[in-house]
């Protein structure tokens, strides 16, 4: 007949047909979740077809794993880009934000880079202060000797402005 000791015949199987009941030999379990470690039993009559089906399974897992940690770690990377984009721009706007009062407060032209130059440049204005005050005092007392003498004598009004009496 057809089939003869000789020959060989093999039987293709339609894997909707076979995957129920190779999952009802299959059990997956979580051994350690925080290990990453899983256990892959699976019951059948041939050990080298049930090896190969564990074994193929585990290398699923693997690749999964492997998939799944590299895009984790282009998410994180992504985020991380992100993340410097967002400083920066606001670092920038805020750059631009104290170079714009700076410079729509005259204070551009200050020079102050360490606290120590800001603390010299503080008292040299200081001094101009006083040096301004006391100007005005001066100015308003020759204002003062002016007012109430409009005939006063050139020389007596140098010497006021001199400083000293004439």
């Amino acid at each position: 007949g057809i089939f003869n000791q000789n020959s060989y015949f093999f039987v293709i199987n339609n894997p909707d047909n076979i995957v129920p009941s190779y999952m009802s030999n299959l059990k997956i379990n979580v051994l350690d979740g925080s290990a990453q470690t899983i256990q892959i039993v699976f019951n059948g009559k041939s050990p080298s077809k049930a090896s190969d089906v564990v074994n193929t399974i585990a290398s699923e897992f693997q690749k999964y794993d492997v998939e799944f940690k590299g895009e984790s770690a282009y998410k994180i990377l992504k985020y991380i880009d992100e993340q410097l984009k967002d400083t920066y721009d606001t670092l920038n706007a805020l750059e631009n934000k104290i170079t714009n009062f700076k410079r729509e407060n005259g204070l551009d032209t200050l020079n102050i880079s360490t606290p120590s130059s800001a603390i010299t440049k503080i008292g040299e204005i200081e001094n101009q202060i006083d040096k301004l005050e006391y100007d005005y005092k001066y100015l308003d007392e020759i204002e003062r000797n002016l007012v109430g003498n409009l005939d006063m004598d050139i020389y007596k009004l140098l010497g006021i402005i001199s400083g000293s009496e004439y």
